[in-house]
């Protein structure tokens, strides 16, 4: 699931003009400025859906965090990837449901040996899928 959304992503052209192929497992330490604007992922819960039949149908909650180093930029970024996967589905990959249920921004104090702050916007995402 986490790739084919990382696919559908990579594959709008609006959102890789700004950050190109920068969307990854979280991990803000590689790269330092250089790796900025990047959208980073991270999947909080997966939870199986009780149901009265048979199903392999499951909900994820997934963060996708967008870095930069202005909040305008973050912002942006955010905003395309609500673009590309609110309401997204697809028969093909067995995503029945995506939505952003969640928006929080934050200032992120520089990395230890630099001066630099960070802005990120958070985007938290539900995720129905087989």
């Amino acid at each position: 699931m986490l790739d084919t959304l990382r696919t559908v992503l990579l594959d709008d052209e609006s959102l890789t003009a700004v950050i190109s192929n920068r969307v990854d497992p979280f991990n803000l330490s590689e790269g330092g400025n250089a790796a900025l604007p990047a959208v980073f992922y991270t999947v909080d819960d997966e939870t199986p859906l009780q149901t009265m039949t048979a199903s392999s149908m499951k909900v994820a909650l997934v963060n996708y965090t967008a870095f930069s180093t202005t909040l305008a930029q973050s912002e942006e970024v955010a905003d395309l990837v609500v673009d590309v996967l609110d309401d997204y589905s697809d028969s093909g990959t067995n995503i029945t449901h995506c939505r952003c249920v969640e928006r929080s921004r934050e200032t992120v104090e520089p990395i230890a040996g630099s001066e630099d702050y960070f802005y990120s916007t958070t985007l938290l995402f539900q995720v129905w899928y087989e």
